[in-house]
């Protein structure tokens, strides 16, 4: 590029940033996606809905646990809670380690195959990176899984990895993505995957501990009763 058109060279649109949602200022208690923020897994059962809640905060062993014995965890607490269906909450989900999501994957397959299970998933624009691998391998595992929320933040099929790069005279270093992942259809061109039932947060729900994006999966299992 010549000077003078870099001179005038616009940038691409800003990307989405990886972000956790703080605590509000004040009461009542946060609701389940912002409750104990530090914690990797959280499970909630509720019952007067017949279903489980698994917030799923990143993609790695936690210091309580290996992923693989929350995945045996789940099987078990699904086989035996009475739970018809299966919440995963992946809003917060930024990726990690891929290589650890099969056990959870086939627990969740499991458990859907069952007569009159459903599996929903909550997705944000900060689900990402491993995030992004885990739902598109549940869309293509159970066909019947329903999302929720808001688009995930990457597509499908993407080039990810984290390899950083110090580059020599800035000293700045940058990360170069060097592996396509192709989870899903090779001629799938979506940009992200898009929610079922799409719901915006407003800053009102966040001041007055609401989540607007839990309501509607409920509504919907109450539908399904």
């Amino acid at each position: 590029m010549r000077a003078a058109e870099h001179r005038h060279a616009r940038g691409g649109p800003a990307r989405r940033i990886r972000r956790r949602l703080p605590l509000p200022p004040g009461p009542p208690a946060p609701p389940l996606y912002l409750r104990d923020m530090n914690r990797v897994y959280l499970t909630q059962a509720l019952r007067g809905h017949q279903a489980l809640y698994f917030r799923f905060n990143e993609v790695a062993d936690a210091p309580d646990g290996a992923l693989a014995e929350w995945a045996a965890r789940l099987k078990r607490e699904l086989g035996t809670g009475g739970s018809a269906r299966l919440i995963v909450d992946v809003r917060h989900n930024f990726g990690g380690n891929n290589r650890l999501l099969e056990p959870l994957l086939t627990a969740f397959a499991e458990f859907s195959s069952g007569p009159g299970r459903r599996v929903y998933v909550l997705t944000s624009r900060a689900t990402f990176s491993a995030a992004q691998n885990f739902i598109t391998r549940i869309e293509r595992k159970i066909p019947s899984a329903i999302f929720a929320r808001e688009p995930s933040m990457s597509s499908p099929n993407f080039t990810g990895e984290d390899n950083p790069i110090p580059l020599p005279f800035s000293g700045m270093t940058v990360s170069i993505s060097s592996r396509h992942w192709q989870d899903s259809d090779p001629g799938d061109r979506r940009p992200w995957i898009a929610p079922h039932l799409p719901v915006a947060l407003t800053s009102r729900d966040w001041l007055e501990n609401r989540d607007p994006g839990l309501d509607p999966v409920l509504a919907a299992i109450a539908r399904d009763r």
